[in-house]
């Protein structure tokens, strides 16, 4: 037996090794899902958040699109190669892509169905970008940006300039497209002007800026790389002479897009020396180069959690922390958060959704959706190519310059910074809750006033700050609409306060709801609120007080105490449990008839009158005020007399009277009170007579003397020489 219960434990011991073997934590960087749409792909993700869709081109010219859990929904083939990455309508009902052989096409976002398509003269791997109006901007190597119709693909109109365009355009906030040209030259071009003023200003390069696609920072300053390696700051309202804020040189030529953090500092790579750089948007000044030791292609993107993430040409997609970067002792490797290898060269530019998911493509095959530590994409002016997951490139028109989601006037009113996103997230008069939060709740609360973080806006029992710490609704009492406030689940063990369903549970197992428990005012984590020893449930079903000690009251009177009942199990509101007219203590108590039962016409001594009859005249329904005890005897010992009886239903205990004389009676003879059956009477004389009677008593009292017995105790040594003779 002993061996088959190691046995029996070394196979549940393997069992439990091998399910905890297979449960796998995921990390930053793990694959969630992978699929091939095919190869050379130089096209990076869109992300359509409304229908959870992801697109993506191919060389063999088809757009693929799957849903974000990696299952295929839908392809299209446009028959060229697709170097071009698609962008979404801001509605995101309308995808728009190029390909090799001129054509923009429409496609219905959600089927795949085409809607519309428009020849240009040229290659089309510049990736349109979508102004607020819904204009759709784009470049072909035709040397002309076209603005279409977003309807049905008429053109606006054109502007040729002198050189092939790969870059994409990105659209500023005032309508302004900007986009660079192989002549060298990155234009400003004006949506609303006649042809002859089309042009704003340009701003000629060294060599080319064609392939570089500019970004567009909170102040509205143009940042755009070029083929001769330098990185440009251009002022849009500045003249001609004083265009140039800075100027930059990397170690190789810029194909990379910028992308810009929360302080503002700009991330972009340099293709010939492998690097992605940390510049400041202020002074131009290089902060820090990473080093690939391959070409960066890929635009990065940044992260809610401030990860900075790109792909190079050794195939790896990485994460790097810029707060881990030291000056004085600046090793790249430290700042590698997590890295992941691909099957071959990443071109792409990797794409964040929501919850966290990074995508990005590799050259010759894959499509991955990595697990990621942010929570989607950083709220900044240009957080990465084409600015947001749908590759629009347009600077929204909301009166936001850095992107951080507190209106520009807001801002300026409290003392903020409008070009500066990082603020969101500090507190500017100290009071524990950042000045997003405050903003939120913009009519509850000011910035700038640090008291308002003891108030109770909406009397949940919470203070503003501690609602900001619990992440309920500052101006909700019940944030998960549960019944039950906030500040009560706050302060309640083991209640959420953003969990409606907790509502409904019972933690303390006493039949009580959480919900029901919060109205009743009773303890969710203690059935037994008021430690009467009477559940909570029980004294609510009763009617009696779950805050009080009632236990030894009585509700109805019955003599029966409220912790008796519920020992019982009968009723504590109801004098009668079992309805039949007799009390619960008259059953229970005095006669031993049973009070769930309905026994009032019952006759349970036989003697022709009911319990019911015997209770409304006052006799016994027992009989045991009536009837003597039967079959009294005595068995004889040395020095002792053990007396028996026939026992009697509905008897509580037993007398005993005895005297030396006969005629014993309960007057005359000496009591022995609550006796068991059978009882040894010790410490008596041996051959000595004894007289008994005994009674039975009940709480309607005791019944007649039985007949009287004698007997004496007796060690039997007399015996012995009679026994002698007569076994001689």
């Amino acid at each position: 037996m002993n061996l088959i219960n190691k046995i029996n434990k070394q196979i549940v011991i393997s069992a439990l090794l091998a399910c905890l073997c297979s449960v796998v934590i995921a990390a930053p960087g793990d694959v969630k899902w992978t699929v091939t749409p095919g190869s050379n792909i130089g096209s990076s993700i869109a992300i359509n958040q409304t229908l959870q869709l992801v697109y993506v081109g191919n060389a063999d010219g088809f757009v693929y699109t799957y849903d974000t859990s990696g299952n295929f929904k839908w392809n299209f083939d446009t028959g060229a190669y697709v170097a071009s990455s698609p962008a979404l309508s801001h509605d995101g009902n309308t995808l728009y892509v190029g390909n090799y052989n001129g054509r923009v096409y429409a496609l219905d976002a959600n089927t795949g169905s085409e809607k519309w398509h428009f020849d240009t003269t040229g290659k089309v791997y510049s990736s349109p970008a979508v102004a607020a109006d819904g204009t759709v901007y784009v470049g072909s190597t035709d040397n002309t940006v076209y603005a279409l119709n977003p309807t049905n693909g008429e053109q606006f109109w054109s502007y040729t300039t002198a050189g092939a365009i790969g870059s994409s355009p990105a659209v500023a906030r005032d309508g302004t497209v900007y986009v660079g040209s192989a002549d060298g030259k990155l234009y400003a071009l004006d949506p609303n002007a006649i042809e002859a003023n089309r042009v704003l200003w340009s701003y000629i390069t060294t060599l080319n800026v064609g392939v570089s696609t500019p970004a567009i920072g909170a102040d509205g300053t143009v940042y755009v790389g070029g083929f001769d390696s330098k990185f440009y700051a251009l002022d849009p309202t500045a003249t001609d002479a004083t265009r140039l804020k800075w100027s930059t040189t990397l170690g190789g030529r810029i194909a990379s897009a910028p992308a810009i953090a929360e302080d503002n500092t700009l991330y972009v790579g340099s293709y010939d020396d492998g690097m992605l750089n940390a510049i400041n948007s202020a002074t131009g000044d290089l902060i820090w180069s990473f080093p690939t030791t391959t070409p960066v292609y890929s635009s990065p993107a940044i992260g809610e959690d401030g990860l900075v993430y790109f792909g190079a040409f050794d195939n790896k997609v990485y994460a790097i922390d810029p707060a881990a970067y030291n000056p004085a002792n600046y090793i790249p490797a430290d700042m590698i958060r997590w890295s992941f290898i691909a099957d071959s060269e990443v071109i792409s530019s990797p794409t964040i959704n929501s919850d966290g998911t990074l995508f990005i493509l590799s050259k010759n095959t894959s499509l991955y959706a990595l697990e990621g530590s942010a929570g989607g994409l950083a709220a900044t002016p240009w957080p990465m190519f084409g600015r947001d997951v749908k590759h629009t490139a347009q600077k929204p028109d909301d009166g936001d310059s850095d992107g951080d989601t507190m209106p520009d006037t807001y801002e300026l009113t409290y003392g903020l910074d409008p070009y500066l996103a990082a603020d969101a997230k500090t507190d500017k008069d100290a009071d524990g809750m950042p000045n997003i939060f405050e903003y939120t709740y913009s009519v509850e609360l000011d910035p700038t006033d640090p008291s308002d973080a003891l108030v109770d806006v909406d009397s949940d029992g919470l203070t503003n700050l501690e609602e900001y710490t619990a992440g309920t609704v500052l101006n909700n009492p019940d944030t998960d609409s549960d019944g039950i406030p906030d500040g009560y689940e706050v302060n309640t063990t083991g209640l959420n306060p953003l969990l409606a369903t907790d509502a409904t549970q019972d933690f303390d197992v006493d039949s009580l709801t959480n919900l029901t428990e919060y109205q009743l005012g009773t303890d969710p984590n203690n059935n037994d609120t008021d430690t009467d020893g009477l559940p909570d449930d029980y004294e609510v079903a009763q009617g009696l007080n779950p805050l009080v000690n009632d236990a030894n009251d009585d509700l109805d009177g019955d003599t029966l105490t409220n912790i008796q009942e519920f020992q019982i199990g009968t009723a504590a509101n109801n004098a009668d449990t079992d309805g039949d007219g007799l009390p619960d203590d008259y059953e229970v108590l005095r006669t031993g008839l049973n009070p769930f039962e309905n026994d009032a016409l019952a006759d349970i001594d036989n003697d022709g009158v009911t319990n019911i009859d015997e209770f409304t005249n006052g006799t016994d329904p027992t009989g045991i005020t009536e009837y003597a005890i039967q079959n009294v005897a005595a068995k004889v010992g040395n020095k002792k007399l053990t007396i028996t009886w026939t026992n009697v239903l509905g008897a509580d205990s037993y007398n005993i009277y005895w005297s030396e004389s006969s005629g014993v009676t309960k007057t005359t003879g000496t009591k022995i009170t609550n006796v068991t059956n059978p009882y040894e009477h010790n410490n008596l004389i041996n051959q000595k007579d004894y007289y008994y009677v005994v009674t039975a008593v009940n709480a309607l009292g005791e019944s007649p003397d039985s007949v009287e017995i004698k007997a004496h105790p007796d060690d039997f040594a007399w015996l012995i020489p009679i026994l002698n003779i007569i076994l001689d």
